[in-house]
């Protein structure tokens, strides 16, 4: 009987067949309406190897088809996508899609990656012509307990500084900054002997959090003669979403649009922890949803750009890899300080930029994988009153003390609502924030409710 080799998460209890989406394959199970095992769990017929009804092999020379079908998972996720962004646009809910993503040819990349481990040696794609002059870059990323491996038993952390050296190979290598925010587990070693950059350590006393993490950390490169600060997170590649080939120049490109669009610069974000070369829609920068109802606060979605090549202008930040130029830094004065844990970091980065008339920029030509973790971007828990507290702290810090209490406030109450909860964003150290933020803002609260909330006569 013939095997098949299938997606890590894939059960094969029952009829191996093709989905149409991209050609991969897959099994429908009774166990998996969507034909795709949610947990990776095998029942004994998997264990036991037995399966049927496995396809054909396709014929020596016959022609893929250009863009097969989506399967039912896709069209359904796809569904749900368009149905939010026609909300978050104002439009009524219909049937005309208003989102169209380009996926590669079947021709020109591989259909399925037929097991668990990656290409050994995929050809790299260039973002700049070898040799390009870019401004001095520093890559900065913040961590705390950042001790998860890939697939493939490799350290994530590891990985993000290896692929950004190794992509920087013929171009101005960026200094390398790792922040430690008091982790309580041994970090992997991040470099060995002879390392082309090697990674500065600084390690907080106590936890600041993500926007202190990223900070300090920019203050650090900054005052150290970058000219440029890219942030990421502890488990990115430079590299394609699709193919998994390096992105030589990648990192340079992002800083030398940063410079360019004198703005915030945010790379094509894919997904790291998907094992097949299939992917449900291209994660393109970010957008605020619109204020539909009494009861919606402050939230953010990825933005669908079609079509996904060049650099676009945005609203938001999304994607875990954002690029500033030394000027902008000091304009925007940096992320929410007084945020805590993790959370609505990029909303607050962008409702600055949104009242300086700081541009914010997607370049879908560069991506960065980032690692989607199934319980959320931390490996230790951020309860929902921690999340609550910083989603205020960025609009307390952002709007006039009179918008915010006519106008957030109220979104923001919650069902067991107490003092507690007014503690937090009456602390000094966010009231003497927003005062100093709002000495330099350009534009009114009016104008930005209108602009990226759809929120008129306020």
């Amino acid at each position: 009987m013939p095997t098949l080799a299938l997606p890590w998460n894939a059960c094969r209890a029952a009829e191996i067949a093709r989905a149409a989406c991209s050609g991969r394959e897959y099994v429908r199970c009774a166990r998996w309406k969507c034909g795709i095992s949610r947990a990776g769990l095998t029942c004994a017929l998997c264990r036991e190897g037995r399966f049927r009804g496995a396809p054909e092999s396709p014929a020596a020379g016959a022609r893929a088809p250009s863009r097969p079908p989506p399967c039912r998972r896709c069209r359904d996720k796809r569904a749900q996508t368009v149905a939010v962004l026609r909300g978050m646009a104002g439009l009524p809910p219909g049937d005309a899609s208003v989102v169209t993503d380009r996926f590669p040819d079947a021709a020109s990349s591989p259909a399925v990656l037929a097991s668990k481990s990656l290409p050994a040696a995929p050809a790299p794609v260039r973002a700049l012509p070898p040799g390009t002059r870019t401004p001095r870059l520093a890559v900065v990323v913040p961590c705390r307990n950042e001790v998860g491996a890939d697939r493939q038993g490799r350290y994530l952390l590891r990985e993000t500084f290896r692929t950004v050296r190794e992509t920087s190979a013929g171009y101005d290598m960026p200094d390398l900054w790792l922040i430690d925010d008091a982790s309580d587990k041994v970090l992997p070693a991040l470099e060995e002997r002879g390392e082309p950059a090697p990674v500065r350590v600084v390690r907080n006393a106590a936890p600041l959090g993500v926007d202190g993490s990223r900070n300090l950390g920019a203050r650090l490169a900054f005052a150290a003669g970058a000219e440029v600060v890219g942030i990421l997170d502890g488990h990115m590649r430079v590299e394609t979403h699709h193919t998994r080939q390096p992105i030589l120049g990648g990192v340079q490109r992002l800083a030398q649009l940063a410079v360019e669009t004198r703005g915030i610069v945010v790379a094509r974000c894919g997904h790291l922890e998907m094992d097949v070369l299939h992917d449900h829609y291209p994660l393109c920068g970010g957008e605020f949803a619109r204020i539909t109802g009494p009861r919606q606060s402050l939230g953010m979605a990825w933005k669908h750009i079609n079509p996904p090549r060049g650099t676009h202008r945005i609203n938001g930040l999304l994607g875990a890899s954002y690029f500033f130029a030394r000027e902008v830094w000091e304009r925007l004065g940096g992320f929410v300080a007084c945020c805590k844990v993790w959370g609505f970091s990029e909303e607050g980065m962008a409702l600055k930029a949104a009242f300086l008339n700081v541009p914010i920029h997607v370049c879908c030509d560069v991506t960065l994988t980032h690692w989607f973790r199934p319980t959320g971007p931390h490996p230790y828990v951020v309860d929902g009153y921690q999340k609550w507290c910083n989603r205020a702290r960025v609009l307390t810090v952002t709007f006039e003390p009179e918008t915010f209490e006519r106008f957030w406030l109220p979104r923001l109450r919650r069902s067991d609502w107490n003092e507690r909860y007014r503690a937090e964003v009456r602390a000094p150290e966010v009231l003497a924030e927003g005062a100093a933020f709002r000495r330099r803002k350009i534009r009114s609260d009016a104008e930005v409710l209108r602009d990226l909330f759809g929120v008129e006569g306020t």
